[in-house]
């Protein structure tokens, strides 16, 4: 007698780029799998896959929280190492790059749905580094305030007078960010922000960042 195996319900959460459509295309063509238009309307969701390229940091992190029960499946983000470790920490099942084949996607996505504890990850050997040390990054709350200004263009008065603080105050906390993140100027601040997963790319804005 056949086995036949139980079909996998899935959410796709992202944006509608052509890398999204066409993900989802395949998803759709393969009878394992049948997707679920939307999380809330699920009365049981197997996997959730997550483009983190087109979802910002907060979102990615409130899925996480809100969704930890299912198994979820981590796509894209090769640049932000720290955010992706912090995702797996606090209950993300898999990482896979963009370049991942469509075949160990679907194995992934299996091994995730059976509630295995194993945790998959694909990363280039170039940054292996990367994303081991990404995540030893901090920022205390004041750090991070003086970042997010830091992204608006400000000036050291301007972020002094929006925190009520002093300019030499400001400087200190400029000062330990760069140490932090090994950074060197604002905009290198600001990269190394994104690439620890402290920022998102659209919070640094496009003209400061570089994400590839």
């Amino acid at each position: 007698m056949r086995i036949v195996e139980r079909c996998i319900d899935l959410v796709l959460m992202g944006g509608n780029d052509l890398f999204h459509n066409g993900l989802r295309a395949l998803l759709d063509r393969d009878p394992s799998f049948r997707l679920v238009a939307d999380v809330e309307d699920a009365v049981q969701v197997d996997v959730i896959i997550v483009d983190l390229d087109s979802i910002d940091v907060d979102e990615s992190f409130r899925i996480i929280d809100r969704w930890h029960s299912c198994g979820i499946v981590l796509i894209g983000g090769e640049r932000e190492q720290g955010r992706v470790r912090e995702l797996l920490t606090r209950g993300a099942s898999a990482y896979l790059r963009r370049t991942v084949l469509f075949d160990q996607l679907a194995a992934t996505i299996k091994s995730v749905s059976v509630g295995s504890d194993d945790i998959v990850i694909t990363i280039s050997r170039e940054d292996l580094p990367l994303f081991a040390s990404a995540a030893s990054v901090r920022l205390s709350a004041r750090e991070t305030d003086v970042l997010e200004l830091v992204c608006q263009a400000l000036k050291n008065d301007e972020i002094a007078r929006q925190l009520f603080i002093s300019q030499g105050t400001v400087k200190r906390h400029l000062a330990n960010i760069y140490t932090k993140l090994g950074a060197v100027s604002r905009i290198d601040a600001l990269n190394k922000a994104v690439a620890a997963g402290l920022l998102s790319a659209r919070q640094a804005g496009p003209d400061s960042v570089r994400a590839t």
